[in-house]
């Protein structure tokens, strides 16, 4: 059933509720719980707050979850009667384990999960505020999502989720800030894996761990080498007989458009990462260029491919020329060929390739069929060598096509990127059951036995400019592999419910965030429960001026209680610790070094404010 009460008046930082310890103790237990709609949640029982954000429209993510069984997406728009399909939702959260099933969007993007699944210890929690009850006799969605949701948690059987981390401090720190539960197997003098779900390796691995690592996976553990070194990655491929090998590569990456399991619970904007905005305002802003370490490929020794000169191929683009010994690309263009493939499945490509940077950036060759991208390469040598990509493609004659696309020079230091392809090769990949996650080839998923190693190049544990979407990604994956989280009994105060600085010019509220585009403050009135240490997490973004970013100062009561230091114009979370007594406080968040100067401007933007009671 459902559990309702009234809210708060304001939220009340640091109550400890009994009935939420109830709940997360059942919870964890092994127990279901199901929380449908509600016009607002109360304060401080979960871990998500409700937005007033109601969608006509929302869309499925994890559309492999049970609860989307028989489920069209256009079965999630426009429900009948008002065409309302939610009444309020909560904020897709930025931390925790996490699932979102449905999302919805607005100007910030995907920002709200209105049907999402949280694993707490052996059980689970799913909040649904899709209109399941009130529209479950005119709305046929409605009524088949509520039958599949009370099925697939009558059927749910408890689960481990023991999580072990290999990793520096800063990344154990990283990960725990996310509100990840784990410890280090390598404490032990055994290296004993019995037990554990899911194994985070960000790190070198203990030679007594390493030999157990197949047989951990193949009994059903999931294994994620995050960021591996060279040395550690070809240890790492003996161990678990991995034909795969690091590329360099400079670019950005996006989901994969083909499916599996993970790729549910990962949203695609998770992954469009942004770079720096430059020139006007509403220039379009570049995709972010260092999302990774590398791509993945695979080597072409041992198997039969097909050799596809060049020179006689279609060219596109102004200075794109058949030079011996293939074309030689001095702008951005394309060349094309017609290939036979003898039978549908995935397809390996080689392309024999050497280059010249400017600016420390070398070129990129995209690889796509019948004009649909099947992979990027980096070419970063001046000696011929042979880059791989990968992609499917069915039977018969299609246009392959290899193409330079990011042209540029340096007349400073006399440095003009160019891109020259020799020849192209082609072989069929047959024996292998890797999937890779995102296109270009950034994210592997190998399976073994019962369990899955997940190969992950991405920078997600050291992003500023996009944290938001790193940590969302990160958070998403980790839970989709079995990672144990932590409850956190966070109260959030959204920064538009706060009063501006009497006076203050140029402050606006828009799309559920407030800017302040010169320095002051604004506040609103707490009531702390009790009294004791805090820490503070203050989401915010900004732009900068003489290269340096907003600064933000907290106030209690009108005393200075910390700062934080902005370092992108990216949506970021910035945390402080601070001592709390018990009783009425003014809290203030303040703007403190406005700048307007040779046509720049230092601005500031708040979202929400969230405490959280240490202990």
């Amino acid at each position: 059933g459902t559990l309702a009460a009234s809210p708060d008046e304001q939220p009340v930082i640091g109550r400890a509720r009994p009935d939420r310890a109830a709940l997360l103790d059942f919870t964890a237990r092994g127990g279901r719980v199901l929380v449908l709609e509600q016009g607002a949640y109360p304060k401080g029982l979960f871990d998500l707050e409700l937005a007033e954000h109601r969608s006509t429209m929302t869309f499925p993510l994890g559309s492999h979850h049970p609860a989307l069984a028989d489920v069209d997406p256009e079965d999630l728009k426009f429900w009948r009667g008002d065409h309302m399909v939610t009444p309020a939702e909560p904020v897709r959260p930025i931390e925790g384990g996490c699932s979102a099933i449905v999302v919805s969007g607005s100007q910030a993007g995907l920002d709200y999960a209105p049907l999402l699944e949280r694993p707490i210890g052996s059980g689970t929690m799913v909040h649904s505020q899709l209109k399941l009850v009130e529209k479950f006799q005119s709305e046929p969605a409605a009524a088949r999502i509520l039958a599949n949701l009370i099925a697939y948690l009558a059927e749910f059987g408890p689960r481990q989720r023991k999580t072990g981390v290999i990793g520096s401090e800063s990344y154990r720190k990283y990960l725990g800030s996310l509100g990840l539960r784990f410890d280090d197997p390598t404490g032990g003098a055994s290296h004993d894996l019995a037990g554990y779900r899911l194994l985070a390796v960000r790190d070198e691995i203990p030679e007594g761990l390493a030999g157990g690592l197949r047989q951990f996976v193949e009994r059903g553990g999931n294994l994620l080498v995050h960021r591996p070194s060279p040395e550690s990655f070809a240890r790492l491929s003996k161990t678990l007989d991995l034909d795969l090998t690091i590329q360099p590569y400079t670019g950005p990456v996006s989901l994969s458009e083909e499916e599996h399991a993970l790729s549910g619970a990962i949203a695609r904007e998770d992954l469009y990462w942004l770079g720096r905005h430059a020139g006007i305002a509403w220039a379009e802003t570049p995709r972010a260029d260092r999302m990774t370490d590398g791509l993945f490929g695979m080597a072409l020794e041992g198997r039969e491919f097909g050799t596809h000169e060049v020179e006689d191929w279609k060219r596109e683009g102004a200075i794109v020329e058949a030079r011996a010994p293939g074309i030689t690309f001095a702008t951005v263009g394309s060349a094309a060929g017609e290939v036979e493939f003898p039978a549908p499945g995935r397809y390996l490509f080689g392309i024999v390739a050497r280059g010249t940077p400017a600016d420390g950036v070398w070129p990129q060759c995209r690889v796509a069929i019948d004009g649909r991208q099947v992979g990027v390469v980096g070419v970063e040598s001046e000696q011929w060598q042979t880059v791989t990509c990968f992609g499917r493609v069915e039977q018969g004659r299609h246009e392959l096509s290899v193409a330079f696309i990011n042209d540029g020079g340096s007349a400073a230091k006399s440095e003009d990127r160019n891109l020259y392809v020799d020849k192209v090769l082609v072989a069929r990949d047959e024996a292998s059951s890797t999937f890779f996650l995102t296109n270009p080839a950034a994210v592997a998923v190998v399976p073994r036995g019962k369990g899955n190693v997940v190969l992950d190049l991405i920078r997600w544990d050291t992003e500023e400019q996009n944290s938001r979407k790193a940590a969302r990604y990160a958070c998403s994956l980790l839970t989709a592999l079995g990672g144990d989280f932590t409850p956190r009994p966070g109260v959030a105060i959204e920064c538009e419910t706060m009063m501006p600085q009497p006076g203050m010019p140029h402050f606006q509220k828009r799309g559920g965030q407030v800017s302040l585009a010169c320095s002051g403050y604004i506040e609103g009135p707490i009531r702390v429960a009790a009294a004791g240490r805090y820490t503070v997490e203050i989401l915010a973004s900004g732009t900068k001026a003489q290269e340096v970013y907003p600064e933000v100062e907290l106030r209690i009561d009108g005393t200075p209680a910390g700062r934080v230091q902005l370092k992108s114009d990216g949506w970021s979370t910035f945390s402080l610790e601070l001592e709390l007594a018990e009783g009425e406080h003014r809290l203030a968040i303040a703007f403190v070094n406005d700048m307007q100067r040779d046509g720049e401007d230092r601005n500031l933007m708040l979202d929400r404010v969230v405490f959280y009671r240490h202990g």
